[in-house]
C-alpha cells in the first residue's frame, strides 16, 4: 500500500471528506496521466499530459481549502448531518 492510499484509509476514520475527495482525484490524475500521455502518442494525438499537470497542481492548491471545510462541517456531521460527506462522491482507483 502506498503512502497515499494509506492516508486515505486514515482519512475514512475521520468526517475529513472534502480532503479525502482531493486526495483520490490527485491519485486517480496521477496515476492515469502517463497512461494518457502515451496513449496519446501511439495514436498521433496532442498528448493531454499539460492539463493533467495543471488539473494536479490545482488540485493541490485546494488541499488547505478543503481542510478548512472539513473542519467547519466537522460539528454538523457530528450531529449525524453530512453536509460535505454527502455531497463529495468516492473516486475510485484506477
Amino acid at each position: 500500500m502506498d503512502g497515499a492510499e494509506a492516508f486515505i484509509r486514515e482519512l475514512d476514520k475521520n468526517p475529513n471528506c472534502m480532503v479525502k475527495h482531493i486526495l483520490e482525484s490527485i491519485r486517480r490524475i496521477a496515476t492515469l496521466a502517463p497512461q494518457c500521455d502515451l496513449l496519446a502518442k501511439q495514436k498521433n494525438i496532442i498528448s493531454p499530459l499539460f492539463l493533467s499537470r495543471t488539473v494536479l497542481r490545482s488540485h493541490i492548491m485546494l488541499l488547505d481549502e478543503s481542510a478548512k471545510i472539513d473542519f467547519y462541517a466537522t460539528p454538523l456531521q457530528a450531529e449525524a448531518l453530512p453536509i460535505v460527506c454527502q455531497d463529495v462522491p468516492h473516486i475510485p482507483w484506477p
